[in-house]
Formats: C-alpha cells, structure tokens, sequence
C-alpha cells in the first residue's frame, strides 16, 4: 500500500543538498520532502535543522527550507571505498508560502522537462 500523499520527481546528478556541514547529491523531490546520498558524517546536527536545495542545470536555489530526517540507511556502498555513504529520506517541515511556491514552481519545471 503506498503511503506517499506526494508524487515524486526524479532529479539529475548536479542538483545538491547542503545540510552544514554536510552536502549530499538529490535523488527525488516531491512537496512533501526528498531522497538524497551523502558522505556519513559524525557531526552534530544543526539547533534548527534545515536545508538548502541547490538545482545547478536551472540556477535555482531554495534556502531555508524546514527538514527532518525520516529514514537513514548507511552503507559501504561508495566509489570512494575509504567512504561511508548515508541514504536519506526527509520530510519537509512547516513552509512558508514563498518556499511552497518556489518547490512548486521547481516540481512543475522537473515535470514537464524532457
């Protein structure tokens, strides 16, 4: 039974996540969060987690967005063999009205490419 109240959008290699001090690659965005690998770091998270999405390839950023990580999945699974890698899922939190627009906005752009 699928839980997803969110369609998901597939995303290119170049659109990143930087979560400080942390930057990992998006795998898929919907309005409700994301999917996204990154180095598993040992770091403390931030008081106030958020995040910022970058889309290199449309010269898009969105700051501040409100995150919390639902599922993290580490693994040796890494190009890098001396790194460990961390799959994520995350749910955006609370939006305000400018950021729900800009991710819908964005979501309409990675829809409707070829």
């Amino acid at each position: 039974m699928e839980r997803r109240q969110h369609s998901r959008f597939p995303v290119h290699q170049d659109h990143f996540v930087i979560h400080e001090p942390n930057i990992g690659r998006l795998n898929d965005l919907s309005l409700g969060g994301f999917n996204c690998q990154c180095i598993a770091e040992t770091s403390k998270p931030q008081a106030r987690p958020c995040c910022e999405l970058s889309f290199t390839e449309l010269d898009l950023r969105l700051r501040d967005l409100p995150i919390k990580a639902v599922w993290e999945d580490v693994s040796l699974d890494s190009p890098f063999s001396c790194l460990m890698m961390k799959h994520c899922g995350v749910r955006f939190g609370e939006l305000s009205s400018s950021q729900e627009t800009q991710l819908r906005q964005l979501i309409d752009r990675l829809e409707s490419r070829p």
